[in-house]
Formats: C-alpha cells, structure tokens, sequence
C-alpha cells in the first residue's frame, strides 16, 4: 500500500476526517498553484506587449503609455 492508499484513499471511499484535517493545506497549496498560473499569464502578456512596442514610433509609445496610465488609474480608482 502506498503513501496515498494509507493515508487519503480507499477504494471504497475518500476519507472525509483525513480530508477535513487537509483541508486548509489543500486550499492553500491549490491558491498557490493559482497564483504561479496569473504570474505566469502576466508575464506572457506583458512580453507580448513589448514586442509590440518595439514596431512602434515613439508618438504612438506615448500613446500606449497613456493608455496604460488610465487603465491603472481606473482600475485603482485614482480618481
């Protein structure tokens, strides 16, 4: 019988003590697995974004920076 089997499982049935004693264990390591993936998306998205500003003439960089700014500001409610 594994780890697993011993602890967690039986063919019969999850082990709903077992699964109260891990409960908190189980959600913080899910949030952390969540919050690696948003990491991971934003960064994709921001390298994403300055592969676009590198096409861009310095107007249009201006541009995009303001838009940046407010979309920042609005979604801080700065004001």
């Amino acid at each position: 019988m594994t780890y697993f089997d011993d602890r967690f499982y039986n063919p019969a049935y999850i082990n709903p003590a077992y699964y109260e004693q891990m409960k908190n264990t189980i959600e913080q390591t899910n949030q952390h697995i969540l919050q690696n993936e948003r990491i991971m998306k934003a960064a994709h998205a921001f390298s994403d974004m300055l592969d676009q500003i590198d096409g861009m003439d310095i107007e249009h960089q201006k541009q995009l920076f303001e838009i940046c700014l407010a979309e920042i500001a609005g979604r801080r409610r700065w004001g």
